[in-house]
């Protein structure tokens, strides 16, 4: 520190907490495509645990998209309530 950097002392330019809050932007708040760029970057969040939930979340989402679909099927007499009572399952998860 030389004495060119002598003047007033502004918090939310030199405490580093008050640097790192103003950039965080939580996960939850992310769209896709940031959540992406995030997990890419060299970040250490999002983790395995946020991309296994997420990962998990469209795989229940698909799984009951194709439950919606066989349960309205014209052919769908023998297994439309199972696939009612799974799509139901699936979406409560």
């Amino acid at each position: 520190m030389g004495l060119d950097e002598l003047g007033p002392f502004n918090p939310k330019e030199r405490i580093i907490e008050y640097q790192l809050e103003a950039e965080h932007k939580k996960l939850i708040d992310m769209n896709l495509v940031a959540f992406a760029n995030e997990t890419a970057s060299e970040s250490p969040a999002p983790g395995g645990g946020s991309i296994s939930a997420y990962v998990a979340t469209l795989g229940v989402s698909l799984g009951t998209m194709v439950a919606n679909l066989s349960a309205s099927k014209k052919d769908g007499k023998t297994h439309g309530k199972n696939s009612k009572r799974l799509g139901g399952e699936r979406a409560t998860i």
